[in-house]
């Protein structure tokens, strides 16, 4: 809280001097943990793979415990548990007949806590009209980057048969190169990464991930900035900023002004904290 107050930045050359002002006001904003996706059943053969899948939100962000009928679990053998965003995760490796039971994933933090849980039932035939079409658990979303930075894409995704997938790039298909990876896990994460971003591969990406039950797409925007500023007088004022922060989190404060790039010399910026309420 200490962070709110009045903010300035100040532009100068020998041609003369600008300032904009803004006000910051920080807020806190806690929530107990709620699960938007509840934890799937799971029917599966012996010695194959099973995977729960949960999504939970809150802030502060949770302290996540995983149980089989109640007792606590770790990542590791033949246990692997993942957390992508709010999606969490657990594999459970080449089924036993003692794997069958109840798994849960318990979320808890300092405004409250909840569970939500999924059995998993050991079967010796998996039914050939099991339909399950592809869902995404997690989309792409848009990306902003610098030239020669590294870009990544990243989705969840979900169905029965296990999902094909293809990229586009502006409605095109999109294919590996030595500067660019697709990577597919047998937890159902899809990555695309890019080393070296470059002004052409700016635009509008997609994925479409299908089996023979059905398809989903979805698509996100890579935005460049090159960081060409050469500036002094203000063509938009900064506007008064609402950032937000928790108990265990520090908040980031970013203060932009958006200037004409005719001027030169290049100015000297200076940022200023000046009063607190």
């Amino acid at each position: 809280m200490s962070d709110a107050g009045k903010y300035e930045c100040h532009l100068a050359n020998e041609m003369g001097k600008e300032v904009g002002v803004c006000n910051v006001t920080v807020h806190k904003i806690f929530k107990p943990p709620h699960f938007s996706r509840a934890m799937n059943n799971v029917k599966q053969l012996l010695d194959c793979d099973a995977r729960f899948m949960c999504e939970v939100g809150c802030n502060p962000k949770p302290e996540i415990e995983w149980r089989f009928n109640g007792k606590p679990i770790a990542d590791g053998g033949r246990y692997k548990i993942k957390t992508n965003g709010n999606t969490r995760s657990l594999l459970v490796k080449k089924l036993k007949d003692t794997d069958a039971g109840k798994y849960t994933c318990h979320a808890k933090n300092k405004e409250g806590e909840a569970e939500s849980s999924g059995v998993l039932e050991i079967v010796e035939v998996i039914e050939k009209g099991r339909s399950d079409a592809p869902e995404f658990l997690k989309k792409i979303g848009d990306e902003m980057v610098f030239r020669g930075m590294a870009a990544r894409f990243t989705a969840l995704v979900t169905g029965f048969p296990e999902p094909e997938y293809e990229w586009f790039f502006m409605g095109k298909p999109l294919y590996p190169t030595d500067r660019i990876h697709m990577i597919k896990e047998r937890s159902g994460l899809l990555r695309l990464s890019m080393a070296f971003v470059e002004e052409s591969d700016i635009g509008t990406y997609g994925l479409r991930v299908f089996n023979q039950h059905g398809e989903a797409y979805c698509e996100a925007a890579l935005v460049y900035d090159g960081l060409e500023v050469r500036i002094h007088l203000f063509t938009q004022v900064m506007q008064a900023i609402s950032c937000y922060c928790n108990r265990s989190v520090l908040a980031r404060l970013w203060v932009t002004a958006i200037l004409d790039s005719t001027s030169t010399p290049f100015p000297v910026c200076q940022c200023l904290c000046l009063t607190s309420p």
